[in-house]
C-alpha cells in the first residue's frame, strides 16, 4: 500500500504498489477542489511497503520493496509546498444590494522556511466598485489593472492580514452570487487560488399577482379584480408604485377600491408605499425596547373571567369572542396552561420549556412566559373588550410565581379581532427568575416547525425581560389591493378585457400584472361527435351521434350548427333526431339555446348565492331506521325509483356511517379524500365524509311524493365526529326524473362542524369526474354553516342523431370525413369530426421481429415478419421487401413462408394477397461479421406495401457485443528537463464485454532512452527489445491492464522540442488502437504547476 502524509492543506500518496509490485508514483490530493494531481514520481520504483513522514518542508520517504527488483534505496526526500496553503479570503454570507461588502485576506506561513518573495493579487468583483481609501494592510490598489496588489517576504509560522470594501451593485437581483478569486504565488513551491462568495440579499416582487373572478362574462357583468403585492426577498422593497388604468370596456364601481386609491382624473387605481419581506403563514416582532411598540397596560381582572388555576393544570376550551386566525388556521376557543402558555387546537400543562419551534408537543401556542409556574385560584382572568369588527380579548397571569419560589410574575396576552395580532406586556416580574432565564417566550405554528423565539432560557433578542416591557407579534401578510369594474353594455361579443397593472419598484423595470376577461367567449371543448362504425362496406349504414355541451358559466342563445353529409354518402330520409335535414344543402342543420354547464356532467349552486333554497325534510319522522354504529357499511336500500347517476340508472344505495350514500356497492372509509380521485370508495354522494360515529337512531331514509315527482330523503341526525362531542345532522335528497342532488344542513355544532377534515361533493364510479365543494377546510364551501343547502344539477347537452349509408362503388381505402361546424355568435366555428374507412386494406399492424436484440459477432439472427391486414376488404396486390442489413449476409435458403431471396438486389420479397383480417409470415436468417466491432447496431427495416399506394415499415436492431479496447490511454508528464527521467502509463482498458487477448508495442522516441529495469505490468508479459516496449496478455472484459516504464531524456535535446511517444495496442481480431503522449522539454518547470515534488535520490 502508499504511504499517506498531510502537508501543507494537501494529502500525499507515495509510493506502494499491485501485491509486491512497487510503483514509483506520487500524486496529490486537494480536499478544497475534491481532485487528485500526479506529482513527479520517485527515483526509485521499488515502494512497495513504504513508509513516509512529513518534516522541515520536506517529505521523508524510507523502504519499501518490488518483488522483482528488491529493496529500495535507503530513502529519498522531497520538498513540498503549498507553504501558504493555510491562506485564505473572507466575506459575509450574504449582502444587501447598494451596499458595502467587507473582503478580508488573510495570508498564512505555516511553514518552518521563509519565503523570501511572495505575490498577491485580487481582482475587484464584477459588480462592484472599489471604495477609495479602504484599504488596510501593507498593499497598493492599482486603479488601471482594477485590483488589490502585494508582494513581500513572509516569516516561517507567520501571518498577515489585509482587508478591503467595495460597494454592491445596487440593480443586482436577489439571489446572485458575487465571487471574489485572490491568487498568492510563495515564488518557490506552488500557486493558490483563494476564493469567497457572497450571496446578494434584495427586495424581490416576482411572487405579485393578479386574478380576475370572472374569466368569461358577458354585458354588464361586475367584475371583481384582486392584486397581492408579495416580497418574497429579505430586504424591504422601498419606493414601491401599482398603477392599475381601468380598461376601456369597464366602469370603475365608486367606493369598491381596498388598498389603495381611485383617481377619477387618469381613471386608475394607485398606491405607493413599502413591502417589507413577506413569509407565507409567519410573524415578525417588535417591542417597546425599540420604540415601535407602545406599552399600555389592560387589566383582566377587572370585570374578566376567573380561570381555575392550579399546578401544572390545562383547562378550557374557552371562546375567544370573535374568529382568530394564527399560522393560517383560524380559531374560536383556546386554552390555558398554568405554566404561561395561550393554546388552540388542544390543551397541555407541560411544565418543561422547550426552544421554539420544536415539532414535540405541546404546539400551536402562544407562550408570554413557559416555565414552571404556580396559578393559585384568582389568578388567571381574560376579558373580552371592543366592538365588532375592533375586539380583542385579554389574558392575564395575575400574580403567579415560580415553582418552590416566592417571586411574583404578572403579564398577559392580548388577541386582536381583524388584524390577528398578539401583545405580550409585562406588569410585574419580581424575583430571581423573572428575568426569563428559565423561561420560554414566542409563539409557534400547529405542527412544530415554524415560529418566532423571542427569548428561551436567558438568551435571545428578549433577554433579560422587565416590567414595562411589551412585545408585539404581527403576521406578515402580502399587500392586497381589490377593487370591482362593470362592463359597458355595448362591448361587442368575442371582445378580450385586458387589464394590466405595472408594479414599479426604484428604478427596476416595471413588472407587468395581467388579467383577462372575455366576453361570452363559450367553452365548447366538450361538445363531441361519434360514429358507430370505425370500419366500412358499401352499402353499411353508419349512425352519427352529436351532443353539443356548453361548460362556461353563461348561457348561449345564438348556437347553430351545419354537418354536411360527405361524399361517398347518402342521408338515410327520417333518420335525424334534434335537428333538421335541409335536402337542398345536403345537411343536418339546428340553431337554438345552449344552456350553461360544468365539468364533470354536474354543475352546484348554493344557498349562500340566492340561487338555491334551504328547505329541510326531516326523514326520522315517519322515514326508515337504518342500524348506524363505527365505520359501518349499511345496504343496499331500495331508492324507489330510478335515479341516474352520472349516467348510470340506479335502484339501489348504499350508507357510510362516515357519512357518503354510495350506489353499486358500499364504503366503511373513514379517511376522507380529495374529489376525484381513482382509489375507493367511488361512485358517491358526499354530504358530510368524516371519521363520524352513528349511535343507533341517527339514521334515517324516507320517500316522499308519488311519480313521477318522487324524492328520497337519507338523513344523518345528531352524529359526532370520532372522539368530541360535536352534534351534526345532515342530510342528502335525491330527485325523480331531473336526477337532481341536494345536500341541506340542519345543525353543525361543534369545533369540526365547518368542515375542517371533511370532504362534501361527488364523483363518478371511475374516480375521474367529480365535483369538489370542500375539502379539509378549503373550497367554495368553506366553512359549512347551518341553514346551508347545496344542488348538485346534471348538465345535459343538445343530443343529435341521424343515419348515412356508404355508397356501393366507394373506392378502396376511402377515408370518409363527417365535419360539422358549431358556431356561437361571432365565435369561429367548433369544428366536430369522425372519419370511417370504407373498404380499409390496414397493414399497419404488421410487424417484423428478431430472435436476439443483443449478439456477439459473427452470429446469426433469425427475422420474423407477419403480414398482417386488419382492414374489413381483401389485399389482392400486397408485397414485401426486406433488404438484407448493412454488416450481415444472407444465409442461403433459410427463407420460409412463400418469400424468395433477390440476389442481385440482395433483399427478401414476397408478393400476393392477404383476406380481410388474415395475415402471412415469414421468416429468414442472416449471419453478422466476425470482425464487427464492438457496439455495431444490425439494422433491419421490413416495408410493406398494401397494392393501392400506401407503405408500412417496421424496423428492428440488433446490438453487437465484443472486447474494445478503444478506451486504452497513455499519458507523461507535459514538460520535462535534459536529462530528467519521464514516466510513461499505459492503461489497456477494455470496455467491451468479453475478454479479448492483447498486443502492446511502443518504440522509444528520438531524444530519449529507455531505462530497461523500470519497465512493469500488472498482468500478462512485458519485454524490452532494444528501444522497443512490448506487451502481450489477456485484457478481460470490463478490467484494465497497466503497463508503466521510464525513459531518460538525454542532455542534448533541444529545449522546446516535443517528446511525442505513441503506442499500438491491437485486440485478437486485429483492430489496432493508436495512443500517443508528447512531453515537452523545458530548462525550468512551469510554476503554474507548482506545487511539485522533486524526486531526488539521496545515499
Amino acid at each position: 500500500s502508499p504511504s499517506l502524509v498531510a502537508a501543507d492543506g494537501y494529502l500525499y500518496a507515495i509510493g506502494g504498489g499491485n501485491g509486491f509490485d512497487g510503483l514509483p508514483t506520487v500524486e496529490r490530493y486537494d480536499p478544497a477542489a475534491d481532485s487528485w494531481v500526479a506529482m513527479s514520481s520517485l527515483a526509485s520504483p521499488q515502494r512497495a511497503g513504504t513508509s513516509a513522514v512529513h518534516l522541515a518542508g520536506r517529505i521523508f520517504v524510507a523502504g519499501g520493496v518490488d518483488f522483482q527488483r528488491g529493496i529500495g534505496a535507503a530513502h529519498e526526500t522531497l520538498a513540498v509546498g503549498t507553504t501558504l496553503g493555510g491562506s485564505g479570503v473572507v466575506a459575509p454570507a450574504t449582502v444587501e444590494a447598494g451596499d458595502e461588502l467587507t473582503y478580508v485576506i488573510t495570508l498564512r506561513n505555516s511553514g518552518s522556511q521563509a519565503i523570501p518573495q511572495a505575490v498577491l493579487h485580487d481582482d475587484i468583483p464584477a459588480q462592484t466598485v472599489y471604495v477609495p481609501g479602504s484599504l488596510v494592510g501593507d498593499a497598493t490598489y492599482d486603479a488601471a489593472a482594477y485590483r488589490i496588489e502585494w508582494q513581500g517576504a513572509m516569516p516561517p509560522r507567520s501571518s498577515m492580514d489585509l482587508s478591503f470594501r467595495v460597494v454592491i451593485d445596487e440593480h443586482l437581483t436577489r439571489g446572485m452570487v458575487i465571487t471574489n478569486t485572490a491568487v498568492v504565488d510563495d515564488g518557490l513551491c506552488g500557486v493558490q487560488t483563494m476564493l469567497a462568495s457572497t450571496t446578494v440579499e434584495a427586495p424581490d416582487l416576482s411572487a405579485s399577482h393578479k386574478v380576475v373572478d370572472k374569466p368569461v362574462a358577458s354585458t354588464g357583468d361586475e367584475l371583481g379584480y384582486f392584486i397581492e403585492l408579495k416580497n418574497v426577498g429579505a430586504v424591504t422593497a422601498t419606493q414601491v408604485g401599482l398603477i392599475d388604468p381601468i380598461p376601456p370596456q369597464l366602469t370603475y364601481l365608486p367606493g369598491s377600491v381596498e388598498g389603495a386609491t381611485y383617481n377619477a382624473d387618469l381613471n386608475q387605481i394607485e398606491w405607493s408605499g413599502i413591502l417589507p419581506p413577506s413569509i407565507e403563514g409567519g410573524y415578525r416582532w417588535a417591542d417597546s425596547d425599540t420604540g415601535n411598540v407602545a406599552y399600555e397596560w389592560i387589566d383582566a381582572t377587572d370585570g374578566g373571567a376567573s380561570v381555575p388555576g392550579g399546578d401544572d393544570e390545562w383547562s378550557g376550551p374557552f371562546e375567544i369572542g370573535f374568529p382568530f386566525t394564527f399560522y393560517g388556521a383560524e380559531h374560536t376557543e383556546f386554552y390555558l396552561n398554568t405554566n404561561g402558555q395561550v393554546l388552540f387546537d388542544s390543551g397541555s400543562s407541560d411544565y418543561f420549556n422547550v426552544s421554539i419551534p420544536k415539532a414535540d408537543a405541546p404546539n400551536s401556542f402562544i407562550a408570554p412566559f413557559w416555565d414552571d409556574l404556580v396559578s393559585e385560584e384568582g389568578t388567571m382572568y381574560y376579558r373580552l373588550l371592543g366592538d365588532a369588527p375592533d375586539r380583542r380579548l385579554v389574558i392575564e397571569w395575575a400574580g403567579v410565581h415560580h415553582y418552590g419560589a416566592d417571586d411574583s410574575l404578572t403579564f398577559e396576552v392580548i388577541l386582536y379581532e381583524g388584524s390577528n395580532q398578539i401583545l405580550i406586556q409585562y406588569h410585574t416580574l419580581r424575583g430571581s427568575s423573572a428575568v426569563g432565564e428559565s423561561a420560554t417566550v414566542g409563539i409557534e405554528n400547529a405542527e412544530g416547525t415554524e415560529g418566532v423565539e423571542y427569548l428561551y432560557d436567558g438568551e435571545g433578542p428578549g433577554y433579560p425581560l422587565h416590567a414595562g416591557l411589551a412585545v408585539l407579534f404581527e403576521p406578515v401578510v402580502a399587500h392586497v389591493v381589490e377593487f370591482r369594474a362593470r362592463i359597458g353594455p355595448d362591448v361587442p361579443l368575442k371582445t378580450e378585457i385586458h387589464n394590466e397593472a405595472l408594479l414599479t419598484f426604484g428604478d427596476a423595470p416595471p413588472i407587468p400584472l395581467t388579467v383577462t376577461t372575455r366576453l361570452d367567449w363559450v367553452d365548447l371543448p366538450f361538445s363531441y361527435k361519434v360514429v358507430d362504425k370505425p370500419l366500412a362496406v358499401g352499402g353499411d349504414e353508419l349512425s352519427y351521434l352529436i351532443e353539443l355541451r356548453n361548460l362556461a358559466g353563461v348561457g348561449v342563445t345564438n348556437a347553430a350548427l351545419v354537418d354536411p353529409i360527405p361524399p361517398h354518402l347518402t342521408y338515410v330520409p327520417g333518420s335525424v333526431a334534434g335537428a333538421i335535414y335541409n335536402a337542398e344543402l345536403n345537411r343536418i342543420e339546428w340553431s337554438g339555446i345552449l344552456a350553461a354547464g360544468a365539468e364533470g356532467s354536474y354543475r352546484w349552486a348554493d344557498s349562500d348565492s340566492g340561487t338555491v333554497v334551504y328547505d329541510w325534510v326531516d326523514a326520522t319522522d315517519g322515514g326508515t331506521s337504518v342500524p348506524g354504529g363505527d365505520d359501518a357499511a349499511l345496504g343496499p336500500f331500495d331508492i324507489g325509483f330510478p335515479f341516474t347517476f352520472y349516467g348510470v340508472d340506479y335502484t339501489e344505495f348504499y350508507l357510510n356511517t362516515n357519512g357518503q350514500v354510495l350506489f353499486g356497492s358500499g364504503s366503511s372509509s373513514l379517511v376522507n379524500v380529495a374529489i376525484p380521485r381513482a382509489d375507493a370508495p367511488n361512485n358517491f354522494v358526499a354530504p358530510f365524509w368524516d371519521d363520524l360515529v352513528c349511535e343507533e337512531g341517527t339514521m334515517y331514509y324516507k320517500l316522499l311524493g308519488s311519480a313521477p315527482n318522487r324524492r328520497l330523503a337519507i338523513e344523518w341526525a345528531g352524529v359526532t365526529r370520532f372522539g368530541s362531542t360535536d352534534l351534526l345532522t345532515f342530510e342528502v335528497i335525491l330527485y325523480e326524473g331531473s336526477n337532481q342532488i341536494m345536500i341541506q344542513y340542519n345543525s353543525l355544532a361543534g369545533a369540526s362542524g365547518g368542515g375542517e377534515s371533511a370532504t362534501v361533493g361527488i364523483e363518478d364510479a371511475e374516480g375521474t369526474q367529480g365535483v369538489e365543494y370542500l375539502y379539509n377546510g378549503r373550497g367554495p364551501g368553506d366553512p359549512l354553516h347551518a341553514g346551508l343547502a347545496i344542488l348538485f344539477e346534471p348538465v345535459t347537452g343538445q343530443r343529435i342523431t341521424f343515419r348515412a349509408r356508404v355508397a356501393q362503388d366507394a373506392p378502396l381505402n376511402t377515408l370518409v370525413t363527417n365535419e360539422a361546424l358549431l358556431t356561437v355568435g361571432q365565435q369561429p366555428p367548433f369544428p366536430l369530426t369522425t372519419t370511417t374507412w370504407v373498404n380499409r386494406i390496414d397493414l399497419s399492424d404488421s410487424d417484423l421481429a428478431v430472435n436476439e436484440t443483443q449478439a456477439r459477432p459473427g452470429d446469426r439472427l433469425v427475422y420474423h415478419i407477419v403480414l398482417q391486414n386488419s382492414g374489413n376488404v381483401d389485399a389482392s396486390d400486397a408485397s414485401i421487401i426486406d433488404f438484407i442489413p448493412v454488416g450481415a449476409s444472407y444465409v442461403a435458403g433459410s427463407v420460409s413462408g412463400g418469400a424468395t431471396f433477390n440476389n442481385l438486389e440482395n433483399r427478401i420479397e414476397w408478393k400476393g394477397a392477404v383476406p380481410a383480417g388474415g395475415s402471412v409470415p415469414v421468416s429468414f436468417t442472416v449471419a453478422t461479421l466476425s470482425d464487427a466491432l464492438h457496439g455495431t447496431q444490425i439494422t433491419n427495416t421490413a416495408s410493406f406495401y398494401d397494392g393501392v399506394g400506401d407503405v408500412v415499415s417496421k424496423t428492428v436492431v440488433t446490438v453487437l457485443q465484443t472486447h474494445d479496447l478503444s478506451a486504452s490511454d497513455k499519458t507523461m508528464p507535459a514538460h520535462i528537463r535534459p536529462g530528467d527521467v519521464i514516466t510513461c502509463s499505459i492503461r489497456l482498458r477494455n470496455v467491451g464485454v468479453i475478454s479479448t487477448a492483447g498486443v502492446l508495442t511502443d518504440v522509444i522516441p528520438t531524444g530519449a532512452t529507455l531505462i530497461p529495469a523500470s519497465l512493469w505490468w500488472s498482468s500478462g508479459q512485458g519485454a524490452v527489445d532494444a528501444e522497443t516496449v512490448t506487451w502481450q496478455g489477456e485484457v478481460v472484459a470490463q478490467g484494465m491492464v497497466m503497463v508503466r516504464f521510464q525513459m531518460r531524456v538525454g542532455q542534448d535535446v533541444q529545449l522546446g522540442t516535443a517528446l511525442r511517444n505513441t503506442a499500438l495496442i491491437q485486440d485478437e481480431a486485429g483492430h489496432v488502437v493508436e495512443r500517443s503522449a508528447s512531453t515537452m522539454v523545458v530548462s525550468v518547470l512551469n510554476p503554474l504547476y507548482l506545487p511539485i515534488i522533486f524526486g531526488s535520490g539521496t545515499p
